[in-house]
């Protein structure tokens, strides 16, 4: 008797030399996090773990490794799942379809019949409309912060529509081209690679909503997903761009124009490397005044006042302590006694949190004078330079702390999983460092 559950793990190697099954990390999209497991409550990245699928057979427990790529291990799953279901007894033969090349596989029009058990939700998601796909969809899973309500809602309405205008009205009618339209289309209205990327995640997503499989491990299984792997593989691929930094001059710049509570918010940025929900959602109690550490804290729900089902909880589900400047503790302790009766360190003027504090950064730097000139959002209609970025707060911090402190110690401090996240920041040495490093090296040579 075939059990049809599966359960996808990853095996891994402890400190200690010991091999587990952890969980794999999914994040808020429903992707998995390539070689990132839960262990202990913590997320680990373990480069050397592979992916494991766990199911019975006249039941065995059985453990059938499926490699360390995160998208052919769930390809795999869906497949093994597939086949456990069409040896399930009593299964029946239910129409669903799983993609147009399935259609075209058969050399008929007509939907092509799987076994698989009555009561299998997927079954009935491919013959609904995309529109009413789109809207669950949306109400699943554009929750939490601002940018991720956006993210959801943009890609899927913009993908369903623009499918819609193709002819496609059902997941079956949907194949690679779509795909590929889509991310097109991206581009024309002058979004990056990057963004385009990270946008195909969300597809992908949408997909799975859908009842399809986003792509295949083999190009030559056309039954298997919607997008082929070498197409997979492109779409999601991100260019390794440099690290963008602010110069002191124009930070400096941008603190004189800015109001009181700006000013702090952007030395705050600068000198603690904080991400934006990390900064916004940060309480006066995550502050240890004696320690003079910044406290990054999970948020549970009950701890802001204004919303008892709130919580919060960062990328990564990183803990951490940031030790706080002297110049900053000081600004910090003068505002504290400014707004001794608020919750939040930087709170809105009605006492929530500020999700809009990219808009308030580009609207300093445009007054500071700052603006390129000559990049896309400066020539728009709200003159909003591209190159005022709260993740270059960020970046700027840890390109300055790596000159001081060992690649580990900055990975705790910006709270990155993986070491090589971090490295990206490392600095190369300036010419006159490198001239003076190699005569040092030769100078003695004959």
């Amino acid at each position: 008797m075939a059990n049809s559950k599966v359960a996808l793990l990853m095996r891994v190697r402890l400190r200690d030399g010991k091999r587990i099954y952890a969980a794999p990390v999914v994040t808020k999209n429903g992707k998995f996090k390539p070689l990132n497991a839960v262990i202990d409550g913590k997320v680990e990245h373990h480069p050397e773990g592979v992916y494991v699928l766990r199911y019975r057979e006249d039941g065995r427990l059985i453990y059938r490794q499926v490699g360390s790529d995160a998208d052919a291990a769930e390809t795999a799953k869906l497949n093994l799942q597939l086949e456990l279901r069409r040896k399930a007894p009593g299964a029946k033969a239910v129409t669903l379809p799983v993609t147009a090349a399935v259609l075209r596989a058969a050399g008929s029009p007509t939907p092509v019949a799987l076994p698989v058990p009555a009561d299998d939700k997927r079954k009935s998601r491919v013959q609904e409309s995309l529109t009413s796909l789109r809207d669950s969809f949306i109400k699943k899973f554009a929750y939490g912060s601002a940018d991720t309500i956006y993210a959801y809602t943009y890609v899927a309405t913009e993908f369903v529509t623009l499918v819609t205008k193709r002819d496609k009205n059902t997941p079956v009618d949907l194949d690679e081209s779509d795909v590929l339209a889509f991310d097109r289309h991206l581009e024309s209205k002058g979004n990056s690679k990057t963004t385009r990327a990270s946008r195909y995640g969300y597809v992908r997503c949408f997909l799975r909503h859908c009842g399809l499989n986003p792509s295949r491990t083999d190009d030559k299984d056309e039954t298997s997903g919607v997008v082929s792997a070498p197409q997979h593989k492109k779409l999601k691929a991100k260019p390794k761009l440099a690290v963008e930094t602010f110069n002191e001059a124009d930070l400096q710049k941008l603190y004189a124009v800015s109001s009181e509570r700006h000013r702090m918010v952007w030395m705050a940025f600068r000198m603690l490397g904080l991400r934006d929900e990390e900064l916004a959602y940060t309480l006066w109690s995550n502050i240890d005044w004696e320690h003079r550490l910044w406290l990054v804290r999970f948020k549970p729900a009950g701890s802001f006042p204004w919303n008892p089902k709130l919580g919060w909880k960062s990328k990564d589900s990183e803990e951490r302590d940031i030790p706080i400047p002297d110049v900053l503790y000081t600004e910090l302790k003068t505002w504290r006694n400014k707004n001794p009766k608020s919750h939040l360190v930087f709170p809105t003027s009605g006492g929530q949190t500020d999700i809009k504090l990219l808009k308030a950064l580009k609207s300093d730097w445009r007054n500071a004078g700052l603006n390129c000139g000559h990049c896309v959002g400066c020539l728009g209609p709200k003159i909003e330079c591209g190159k005022a970025k709260l993740k270059t707060f960020r970046s700027t911090y840890l390109t300055t702390m790596l000159r001081y402190v060992d690649l580990r110690s900055v990975q705790a401090l910006a709270g990155h999983s993986d070491i090589a996240t971090t490295q990206r920041y490392l600095a190369p040495a300036s010419q006159a460092v490198l001239q003076n490093a190699a005569n040092a090296a030769f100078g003695s040579a004959t």
